[in-house]
């Protein structure tokens, strides 16, 4: 092999020289780089870019640390600040820059285009990159940032949403991606509108897929547009236009899943639990039968849809995490339906509190006891509440205590995380890296109202096995408790500090 196979490219010898430049300077100021980089890891974006002002030198560090961040654009100017940062500085900064976030620009100027265009094509580390309701980017005139898009070469995670009138340009852009990717988020809300072949040609194109967001018509055996199997694929989220999920046909097309989310497209009829209709009947008897023959998966990590698609599914597998909707007490024999099946360690549901209505959970029979399996009762450990509250409405803590703990008394719950808010998205990944929504003010006076470790202890005394409670209401910050049953009239709280308490609930929700 000749010396010139060994010379380093242009691009990493400036930034070997700007790096020795940085680092030289620091000494000569007595500054240890290594200390300071650790203090601007736990300063905010406001105080990262003051920290700018003062030196040449901290101004690089500072700069490299908020690339390092998922960094979000909105606004046309906020973009254009962002292209001159990252075209007029040190080129060494493309390397740090790993997950860029483009949402809701719907109002892109060509030339600011043309500058974004110069940064994707500059950025040749970039592994996730967001693409949300940015339409302008994208035009019959100009498909140069599409075509930078497709010659990343270490995209691991794209994510695209955009309105229908420019698909035309996206459907190119996934398909020519010279990226091997693991996640791809093309989730729309019409039907076909990428074309009747594009899941296959993905699963052609991208056989190394393990995590999937789409939405389609149809993944019946019927149907025309069935897909061809993705082997590789482990985590799907699913929107679809079939009334009713066909177990043997999914299970065919995603072999070796580990995840699965989905939900119709459409609004859902309501189900009459006690009589349901004959095509609900029909569903759960095949895949019943199915399970019964060895068919479908063995075991899932993760499991969330409708009450009504979970019960017509009739999935017969240990599923460790299952997550539902917003509880209804008129689906309540449905739900014990899906969880003797499944039997999850952790439950997510959802409740309603109003000061007129309430989610009240039918006592009996209990919601999150399955039976006994050898000699002992099986049961949910953990659950993770989410309660919608109206911002309208002053909600006291009476009325958070009475929803909540109808969800704990008669279980036999180790661990509860309750979050309140006045809505909740669907994020299943924390690969979605989403800005957290505002809180309404009239919200944010309710839950400053709430006196916490009243209401943690009157959860404590409505659980008897429960050991560890995570209170996240909006607009505050989280708070972790643990309990102590000493005996049936004493019942120890403890407060933990905020790094044993993040801990503790990365240990219970691994």
């Amino acid at each position: 092999m000749s010396e010139e196979s060994y010379k380093p490219s242009k691009d990493k010898r400036d930034s070997e020289a700007a790096a020795i430049s940085r680092a030289s300077g620091a000494r000569a100021s007595g500054l240890d780089l290594d200390v300071f980089r650790l203090i601007l890891q736990s300063c905010a974006a406001a105080d990262l870019l003051r920290v700018g002002y003062v030196s040449r030198i901290l101004r690089e560090e500072a700069v490299q640390e908020l690339l390092a961040r998922p960094v979000h654009l909105a606004r046309n100017i906020q973009i254009e600040s962002f292209c001159h940062l990252m075209l007029s500085g040190d080129p060494s900064r493309f390397r740090y820059l790993h997950t860029l976030i483009i949402n809701h620009a719907t109002h892109i100027t060509p030339d600011t285009a043309g500058l974004l265009r110069q940064v994707i094509s500059g950025t040749k580390q970039l592994r996730r990159l967001h693409l949300c309701r940015c339409e302008a980017l994208f035009t019959q005139m100009d498909t140069r940032f599409a075509d930078a898009v497709s010659q990343l070469e270490h995209l691991s995670l794209l994510q695209v949403r955009v309105g229908k009138e420019v698909f035309d340009y996206i459907r190119p852009m996934v398909l020519r991606l010279r990226s091997t990717l693991k996640t791809l988020d093309v989730s729309y809300e019409e039907d076909d509108e990428l074309g009747l072949k594009f899941t296959d040609e993905i699963a052609e194109r991208q056989p190394q897929l393990h995590q999937l967001r789409i939405c389609y018509s149809s993944l019946s055996p019927s149907s025309k547009s069935r897909w061809m199997p993705y082997p590789s694929l482990r985590v799907l989220t699913l929107s679809i236009g079939d009334q009713i999920v066909d177990l043997q046909c999914i299970s065919q097309i995603f072999p070796n899943l580990r995840k699965l989310s989905f939900t119709p497209r459409h609004a859902l009829e309501e189900v009459d639990f006690a009589n349901p209709s004959d095509q609900i009947v029909a569903m759960r008897n095949t895949s019943i039968a199915l399970q019964k023959d060895g068919g479908s998966w063995k075991s899932l990590e993760y499991l969330h849809g409708s009450v009504r698609d979970l019960y017509a599914l009739g999935l017969t597998c240990p599923v460790r995490r299952v997550r539902l909707g917003q509880y209804d007490v008129k689906s309540h024999r449905a739900y014990i339906e899906i969880f003797a099946r499944t039997r999850p360690r952790t439950v997510e549901m959802t409740a309603y509190c109003a000061p007129w209505v309430k989610s009240i959970v039918l006592p009996s029979p209990r919601l999150f006891v399955y039976g006994t399996k050898a000699n002992v009762l099986d049961a949910a450990s953990h659950l993770c509440l989410r309660v919608t509250v109206p911002v309208e409405e002053v909600i006291t803590i009476e009325d958070l205590i009475l929803t909540i703990s109808s969800f704990v008394a008669a279980s036999r719950l180790e661990y509860l995380r309750v979050e309140i808010a006045e809505s909740f998205g669907i994020v299943d990944d924390s690969d979605y890296s989403y800005e957290p929504p505002t809180v309404h003010p009239k919200l944010r006076e309710t839950m400053a109202s709430i006196d916490i470790a009243t209401l943690a202890y009157a959860l404590a005394n409505s659980g008897p096995f429960l050991r560890t409670i995570v209170l996240s209401p909006a607009s505050r910050e989280r708070t972790v408790w643990t309990v102590d049953h000493r005996d049936r009239w004493h019942i120890g709280l403890q407060r933990l500090d905020p790094y044993t308490a993040k801990q503790v609930v990365e240990r219970e929700e691994q």
